[in-house]
């Protein structure tokens, strides 16, 4: 096995006065910017390979006891590959509806193919061992120029879970509610408010050999961890052919509990301003700029909050951002091509401080009537807010803990994609990143935090670490009719990190397969299966914290449905049917084998 000991330097990069500066000039430079974020889509950010790169399940999410959400008559079918982008999915460990073109919605808003009578759906689930489901929304308004939409929907997990070195339970609620608004025409708007509230428990455990050495609990609380968070988030865009502006604001807040009694709960306030404007120079060339401004503010009771093993702080973090860009057009029949170049400069400054620059491009040529070569360079801040990294990253904080921005120096990606005979479609792809603060996880317990209230629940802080990463793959797909398809990506990664830092749980190998069958026209089968390999976290050893290999996953689920009416269908899912032990974060084991069972119905 290969042993790292960690070796942790603080250096902080101190530029106040260009930071000011700059984020004046990038919020005055946003009244001329270039629409970089359409008002429908609201919640929808720049591309960032980074956000793949560095989310631990962005790789490894199978989605347990989860059916899908809309029933069949409101799925959008879409077989061909598109051009590569990063896979922004959710934890396991919870949902949030996903993102559609009208905004954060369950429901999306209806196909012109089908009828407007039906303007709302209900989703109703149960597991073996008594996990719920329930998903409904409705359209009140859903027209060329208006949609109204209102979604609830309920989740509720419970299980046992069992390995070689550890047994307990897990246990998790999660509801989301929200009501979102869009207007098209000359001028576009979009507003929306949302809300999810989560309760779950820490129910991974440590190495058997240290639980065993630790003295037994003489509190009388329960030393089970549980977090309760809560999650606001409004909007309100704004989009004319000319300019497209969006004012975001997310109140976020995580209540521990140890028992029944609460801790000190961390409030997070997350602003945002951005706005866009672009102008035609000529038929083919397009003058723009875009700009954001924003913070992070925390209020945990005048306490400074942990941001790693050994640090603190009781400052805010604020950010901005300004991208000119020029873009040209061009082609012909046979052959088109887009290019925008530009270049990018970001400041943060308050908890950390930085200044850098980096370039902006985004390519495309499109040949052979079915083929296309794309390539993008970016760069930027990634904010690490606590609403983000507990929901796609690591929900299992430590209590009172924040994780500080990630520089993205450049990050760029090359691929081509087309099809064969409009059947069998491929997709070659590569990208690679330089990171300045590149946050990854060591469990506090005991290395950390050797008192009883946390001996008995893993939590995680983030170390952070300068380096880069690669990652190359390959997407294949064949399809016929609607009656079968096969579809398999593959692709292996790496990552070069300083300070003997390791990246804790990201796989190298990440293997994802489907085959999906319909035989006849009401039913319809399919097998899913997810393999990862190449992971390490950290462990406690001699020598301090220590790099130890994961066991390699293979997951495979099996989803079958089938319409009894076209606007009514029934549904079965199986999750883990290989009955996989292994981990999806440190010390937290994959969900075991579960069946789920229920129906969808659009009304």
């Amino acid at each position: 096995m290969l042993r790292r000991t960690i070796n942790i330097n603080d250096t902080n990069m101190k530029y106040p006065l260009y930071a000011t500066v700059l984020m004046a000039f990038a919020f005055s430079s946003a009244c001329f910017s270039a629409a970089a974020q359409s008002s429908h889509t609201p919640d929808k950010k720049r591309v960032d390979t980074l956000r793949r790169e560095l989310t631990i399940v962005n790789d490894q999410t199978v989605e347990m006891e989860r059916a899908d959400p809309l029933p069949t008559v409101y799925r959008k079918q879409e077989p061909q590959l598109k051009p590569f982008k990063p896979e922004y999915n959710r934890r396991t460990f919870g949902f949030t509806p996903a993102a559609t073109a009208s905004g954060t919605n369950n429901l999306p808003p209806l196909s012109k193919s089908h009828d407007t009578n039906c303007p709302g759906y209900l989703n109703i689930g149960v597991g073996h061992t008594f996990n719920q489901r329930l998903d409904v929304g409705y359209h009140l308004l859903n027209t060329e120029e208006q949609q109204l939409n209102l979604f609830v929907s309920y989740l509720g997990i419970k299980s046992a879970f069992e390995t070689e070195a550890y047994a307990g339970d897990r246990k998790e609620r999660q509801m989301v509610a929200g009501i979102h608004y869009g207007q098209e025409g000359t001028l576009s708007l979009s507003t929306g408010l949302d809300y999810t509230n989560r309760y779950f428990n820490h129910y991974g455990r440590g190495q058997l050999l240290l639980i065993n050495l630790l003295p037994p609990n003489t509190s009388d609380n329960n030393p089970i961890m549980d977090n309760s968070t809560h999650d606001v988030h409004a909007y309100f865009g704004a989009k004319t052919d000319f300019i497209d502006a969006k004012l975001d604001y997310r109140f976020f807040r995580s209540i521990p509990y140890m028992g029944d009694d609460p801790m000190h709960p961390l409030t997070e306030h997350t602003p945002e301003f951005s706005v866009a404007m672009k102008q035609s120079l000529s038929e083919n060339l397009v003058l723009g700029v875009a700009g954001r401004v924003g913070g992070m503010f925390y209020s945990h009771d005048n306490e400074p909050t942990q941001t790693g093993p050994t640090t603190f702080t009781d400052k805010h973090i604020y950010y901005a951002e300004g991208t000119p860009t020029l873009t040209l057009a061009g082609g012909e029949k046979n052959f088109n091509w887009r290019i925008q170049a530009g270049a990018g400069v970001s400041a943060q400054f308050g908890a950390q401080s930085r200044l850098f620059f980096w370039p902006k491009l985004d390519a495309a040529f499109n040949f052979a009537s079915s083929w296309r070569l794309y390539a993008e360079v970016f760069g930027g801040i990634r904010q690490n807010g606590l609403a983000d990294v507990m929901r796609e990253e690591m929900p299992y904080l430590m209590p009172n803990s924040i994780v500080l921005p990630t520089r993205n120096a450049i990050t760029s990606r090359l691929g081509i994609a087309g099809s064969i005979a409009n059947a069998v479609r491929l997709e070659l792809y590569g990208n690679y990143s330089l990171l300045k603060g590149a946050a990854f996880y060591t469990p506090t317990l005991p290395a950390y935090n050797p008192s009883e209230v946390y001996q008995y629940n893993v939590s995680y802080l983030p170390l952070y670490a300068d380096g880069s990463n690669w990652r190359a793959g390959a997407k294949a797909e064949y399809s016929y009719r609607d009656m079968l398809r096969f579809f398999l990506d593959a692709s292996y990664g790496d990552w070069t990190l300083e300070k003997g830092i390791i990246p804790a749980m990201q796989p190298k190998l990440i293997l994802k397969g489907e085959v999906a069958i319909r035989p006849i026209s009401p039913l319809d089968i399919r097998l899913g299966y997810t393999q990862l390999n190449g992971r390490s976290r950290y462990e406690i050893g001699s020598n301090g914290l220590v790099a130890a290999p994961i066991k390699n996953a293979h997951l495979l689920t099996a989803h079958v449905s089938y319409n009894l009416k076209p606007n009514f269908g029934l549904y079965l899912k199986l999750d883990n049917v290989l009955t996989e032990t292994s981990e999806v974060i440190g010390f937290y084991p994959v969900q075991p084998f579960h069946c789920f069972v229920g129906f969808n119905w659009t009304f």
